[in-house]
């Protein structure tokens, strides 16, 4: 199981502004999307499998609605599932929602311990295209993945909040895909020892911006 956002396969000014991809996937420069959506697809198809399970949490193709279906069946080409969650730059990808296992705004997932022998316990997560300050279930403990903020605020994933951004850009994912087993242990990390009952009631009397 993969969790990324914010690909922007396609757009054309995404290197405008994520300079950063310039570097680090190695392209001529600023005006270089086709070698940058190459980069982009080629990892995709090089860290994941036949029967792989990946969470896109919006903004993932910004091409004509052509061009968008044969990225798909290219992403696709392998046998991976893709749970779609909708985007503000995802206006060709709706068009096809029969490419996907599901797609929607908000999605929840309950990732049992029988299935993943690395969990603990039964691990809840709350997914969203846009950062939100609170989420059902976050009382007791759920955790909320995003996108949308790329790596405009590198720290958000360091606060005491139960949340992480997986966009491409961010320090966390390092254009990449991220697997379900890192995105635990970076939850575990927040928990810092505490059961997810424990932490929330610890944070709420020991932070007075945290929102249950």
């Amino acid at each position: 199981v993969f969790f990324t956002s914010d690909l922007h396969i396609g757009h054309k000014n995404i290197l405008k502004h994520q300079p950063n991809r310039v570097k680090k996937m190695n392209l001529n420069d600023e005006t270089d999307i086709l070698n940058h959506d190459e980069y982009i697809i080629n990892m995709w198809l090089n860290q994941t499998k036949r029967g792989d399970i990946i969470y896109v949490l919006g903004d993932f193709i910004m091409t004509d609605v052509e061009s968008t279906r044969k990225i798909l069946h290219r992403l696709k080409s392998h046998g991976v599932k893709i749970h779609f969650i909708i985007g503000n730059h995802d206006k060709s990808c709706v068009k096809f929602p029969n490419m996907f296992e599901s797609m929607s705004l908000i999605k929840e997932v309950s990732f049992k311990k029988n299935e993943y022998s690395f969990l603990k316990d039964t691990f809840n997560v709350v997914m969203c295209h846009y950062p939100m300050l609170s989420w059902n279930k976050k009382a007791h403990g759920s955790l909320c993945l995003h996108g949308h903020t790329h790596d405009n605020s590198p720290w958000e994933n360091e606060t005491s909040d139960l949340r992480i951004n997986v966009g491409l850009d961010t320090p966390f994912a390092n254009y990449t895909l991220i697997p379900l087993e890192t995105i635990y242990n970076e939850y575990l990390k927040k928990l810092n020892g505490k059961t997810p009952q424990e932490y929330i009631d610890y944070i709420t009397q020991n932070d007075k911006n945290f929102v249950r």
